[in-house]
């Protein structure tokens, strides 16, 4: 592909990035490394409920969704998650300010201005979390916005099906989570330097294996200790992975008769190269699992508070997962070491494709699809604007419908 190399492609990403949580942080970092590898300059501005720099200290820059309503218009495009961030439900691992509307507003509300604003909007390999159903007053207008959209792309099977019940015109397509593309992007060969550092400050110098410092695996310490009593392990990494919803290495229990190192929880990159240089990991996780799929490192899953949820059955069946009863299979891995599931070699190249149509999209948006993509939310706008009575506009109005007319006030 060749572009102009004088034009700045300036990309705005939305999701949870202001989280303690590895897989959610790896996403606007995934996007930067693979749309840098198409375009010549390329910035992916990530914006979340709050606010975060990097001199906080904090991975990267985050922009609040408040920003984007003066943000966007000067966007190349626009990519909504990933991860599971289709809900309706109103949790969030962290406070954020009265004003934001959690959930839409750190996915819905973004969306629907990009596509008013005939900005390409791409849903980035996510999820739904199909335990939120679609509020009637959100139907139409999200359904607008899918059909609006420049590529609605939806990592697993279930969330296929929660968008094609959706009842919008764009084409859902399944694509791989764009965490599979880690081993391609972050290849395994030599140590980081920060990977040294945090060795040395650790003392760490054998082999090792990564136990999630979940707090949830109280149940499973007994039948852990003695898998690891079983493959003879001397050293465990107790590492936390998602520390927004209590990963807490310190106040892990202990385990005898190991060598327990503690970490501290890391930057995301480094996550990864702690768990791609392990001998096993043992994690609740999704995308640590998929960070072991990615380098070929058995993982042992163990279900956590959130184990029903069906996102999990995208690392099902990998050759290197397996359960914590299944002890042989667990041996047999172990002492095989590390080797690469053909399937996610075929997942890495999948997403190959995908950022190359992604690129496609930002350098080759022209004027009729921007005007197709406003044309087909503008009579939504109009019939929100037509059902809304000038008594929704005081304080005493539902949050969800404040949040609706606020965006509308601020689409200039």
């Amino acid at each position: 592909m060749k572009f102009l190399d004088n034009v700045l492609y300036e990309v705005g990403i939305v999701g949870t990035f202001d989280v303690e949580n590895y897989g959610d942080l790896l996403f606007p970092i995934i996007a930067q490394r693979q749309l840098s590898r198409r375009l010549k300059n390329v910035k992916i501005v990530p914006f979340s409920p709050n606010s975060l720099s990097k001199s906080q200290p904090w991975p990267i820059d985050v922009l609040s969704t408040d920003a984007i309503k003066e943000q966007l218009p000067f966007l190349s495009g626009l990519l909504i998650g990933g991860g599971q961030i289709v809900r309706f439900d109103k949790g969030y691992p962290i406070p954020v300010n009265s004003n934001i509307n959690i959930p839409i507003d750190y996915w819905l509300m973004p969306a629907v201005l990009g596509a008013i604003l005939g900005k390409p909007v791409i849903w980035n390999a996510l999820g739904a979390w199909t335990g939120s159903s679609v509020p009637s007053s959100y139907s139409d207008v999200l359904k607008a916005t899918l059909s609006a959209s420049a590529l609605v792309a939806v990592r697993d099977e279930a969330s296929l099906t929660h968008f094609d019940h959706i009842g919008s015109m764009a084409k859902i397509e399944l694509t791989p989570d764009t965490a599979f593309s880690l081993a391609a992007l972050w290849p395994n060969s030599e140590f980081s330097k920060e990977f040294i550092t945090w060795r040395e400050n650790l003392k760490l110098e054998t082999s090792y294996i990564v136990l999630q410092a979940d707090k949830h695996f109280e149940p499973y310490l007994q039948e852990i200790t003695a898998l690891l009593i079983s493959l003879e392990i001397k050293t465990v990494v107790i590492l936390p992975v998602c520390r927004c919803h209590g990963d807490d290495s310190q106040n892990f229990s202990s385990l005898a008769p190991f060598n327990v190192i503690r970490s501290d929880w890391l930057d995301p990159i480094l996550t990864c190269e702690v768990i791609k240089h392990s001998n096993l990991v043992i994690a609740s996780s999704l995308h640590a699992s998929i960070t072991a799929i990615c380098y070929g490192v058995a993982c042992v899953r163990v279900d956590s508070f959130n184990h029903s949820d069906r996102k999990f059955e995208i690392v099902n069946n990998f050759n290197n997962i397996c359960r914590l009863n299944e002890a042989d299979r667990i041996v047999s891995l172990y002492r095989k070491g590390p080797e690469v599931d053909p399937r996610a070699i075929a997942y890495a190249k999948l997403l190959e494709q995908y950022w190359d149509r992604v690129a496609e999209i930002i350098t080759g948006w022209k004027a009729p699809e921007s005007a197709n993509a406003t044309s087909i939310m503008l009579p939504v706008i109009i019939n929100l604007l037509k059902d809304m009575d000038v008594s929704e506009l005081t304080q005493e109005t539902p949050k969800e419908k404040r949040s609706i007319w606020s965006m509308l006030r601020h689409r200039s």
